[in-house]
């Protein structure tokens, strides 16, 4: 009789993580939640990626004796639309020590061919991504003769595994954490998305076990950090996974606080802003405060939460705002802290001033310093930060001062012991010919126009700015929309200097209403706002760096 070898994988935090979650979670009990209904347990999960691992490695040369990849710097790329076989192709290629290029699902096949700067060795396709995983394969290939990609189903169906199949870890096949283990994109708000190379550090995650009953809320792609966070932090501690998509707004985020436990979420204030005002429009507004209820906290990273946003979330819910300072290159978060609850209060303006824009302290495996001693720009280093840019040598040396810490571009000071954002160290980016500040892609590009008395015919159902974004779109790219719009008047001047140049400042303050960053609150009368929840242009149909249209979303 032969003996079942068991099956084994590397002595690596990830695995011991996962490992131990599944062990104490019910076995019958889903820990994965998709928006189309399908649920899955830990022993379906753990089959799948076993499954997975086993077709990468008779597949994909390279594989040594130990069942790892002997090349560390072997890319394999990841697209999917669920969110469930994202995670058991994460964790499959993992296994073998691979480093996996996350791609959107809904990115266009010569998009791909270009900001996959590097070759991956395979591309994984979820089941209703292999379409467009052979497109990809098939325009990289042209001109290759050798060193063909191909593609490779994600295992989602396999049986689920014996309780009497133990996996064990091998604890002679250690994996170096700053060995690569990802590569997440930046939004391209501000030019063509970059990737960066995080390393396996980054996703030590689910040290700490949640809590039984433990449930958070995912609602974003993982090509991003915070969706794959969202993805894979869950399934490592044990704590239930629901996922509505990757554009999720603002009302089914809510209906998902309203339906499902759940205890933990991430926001960002363009989120919370949306969110304000589909409550404020649906009344009564302490209905909604039960959405709320199984949480403990309010998570808002992205950017600093404006003073009426921070006073209606703590009204509504009574909880506290934990602030979060991070991105993609620092592989998460480098700053956070709960916002100081005495800012609730009703107190002077000078008060509430010298108290905005704080982010709070440098979270414990992570060191910060500003590069004038106690203000100037955010200069950080830690384990978990990016290995480098994928494929681009220069920006990845730009992108570093001497003493290794990664150049943030932001502006910060410090203030009673904790980081207070100033804003960021250049205001505008170049793309193209027009200039982008470096936000968010709903809070990026603001016009200030004048219409030819006789050369603008009305709108019709368009307000001005979708009619400019509609007669745009065809020719640029999202990130070069105009989100604002404001219109002179025939007799209104820009500011200027003597010498005749427009004051860039003077015109964000006087016409658009921005004085340090950008919020929708504080626009000038008469500005027009392109918000996440109005329609949006369509009618061009796709072009590069559309992302699947998920970007106007972002």
């Amino acid at each position: 009789m032969t003996a079942v070898i068991a099956p084994q994988v590397p002595d690596d935090p990830i695995f011991v993580s996962l490992l131990a979650a599944s062990a104490t979670y019910p076995r019958s009990e889903p820990i994965v939640y998709e928006r189309d209904g399908h649920k899955k347990t830990y022993p379906e999960l753990l089959s799948d990626i076993l499954r997975t691992r086993s077709v990468i490695r008779e597949k994909l040369p390279g594989i040594n004796r130990e069942g790892l990849l002997s090349d560390h710097d072997v890319y394999i790329a990841i697209v999917s639309q669920s969110i469930y076989e994202f995670i058991v192709a994460w964790f499959a290629v993992s296994a073998i020590g691979g480093v996996s290029i996350i791609l959107p699902s809904g990115i266009r096949p010569d998009e791909a061919s270009l900001i996959l700067r590097i070759r991956p060795g395979c591309i994984l396709a979820g089941s209703e991504s292999a379409n467009k995983a052979a497109a990809i394969c098939d325009i990289m290939n042209k001109g290759h003769d050798s060193d063909r990609i191909f593609s490779m189903p994600i295992s989602s169906s396999a049986e689920p595994l014996e309780q009497s199949t133990q996996i064990s870890v091998d604890r002679t096949l250690q994996i170096d954490s700053r060995r690569a283990g990802s590569v997440l994109f930046t939004s391209g708000t501000s030019g063509p998305p970059k990737g960066v190379v995080l390393p396996r550090a980054s996703f030590h995650f689910g040290r700490k076990p949640a809590k039984p009953g433990s449930a958070t809320l995912g609602y974003k792609g993982a090509y991003w950090w915070t969706g794959c966070r969202k993805a894979l932090e869950p399934v490592m501690s044990g704590k239930k996974l629901y996922h509505i998509g990757e554009t999720a707004g603002a009302q089914e985020v809510l209906e998902a606080l309203k339906n499902y436990p759940i205890t933990t979420v991430g926001f960002i204030p363009a989120l919370l802003h949306d969110m304000k005002e589909h409550i404020l429009a649906n009344p009564p507004v302490e209905a909604w405060s039960s959405c709320f209820k199984e949480l403990s906290m309010i998570y808002c990273g992205g950017a600093t939460l404006e003073q009426s946003k921070f006073q209606f979330w703590s009204d509504l819910t009574k909880l506290p705002i934990y602030i979060v300072y991070g991105a993609n290159e620092l592989g998460g978060r480098a700053i956070g802290g709960i916002s100081d609850t005495e800012c609730i209060e009703p107190y002077p303006e000078a008060y509430l001033n010298r108290h905005k824009g704080l982010i709070g302290r440098a979270v414990s495996d992570t060191i910060v310093k500003l590069s004038e001693g106690d203000h100037g720009e955010l200069l950080v280093k830690s384990p978990r930060m990016l290995l480098g840019y994928f494929g681009n040598e220069k920006l990845t040396a730009d992108a570093f001062d001497d003493e290794g810490f990664y150049k943030t571009g932001d502006l910060a000071e410090l203030h009673d012991d904790q980081y207070r954002f100033c804003g960021r160290a250049s205001c505008d980016s170049e793309a193209s010919v027009l200039a982008v500040p470096h936000r968010e892609a709903r809070q990026l590009c603001g016009a200030v126009v004048r219409f030819q008395k006789e050369g603008f015919s009305k709108p019709g159902a368009l307000t001005p700015l979708a009619r400019i974004r509609a007669d745009l779109a065809s020719s640029l790219a999202p990130y070069m929309l105009p989100t604002v719009l404001s219109v002179l008047e025939h007799t209104q001047e820009l500011p200027r200097t003597h010498s005749g140049k427009v004051m860039k400042k003077n015109v964000l303050r006087d016409c658009l209403g921005v004085i340090e960053w950008f919020s929708a609150e504080a626009l000038a009368p008469g500005v027009e706002f392109w918000g996440s929840d109005l329609p949006q242009v369509e009618s061009a149909g796709a072009r590069m760096w559309d992302r699947g249209g998920m970007q106007a979303s972002s």
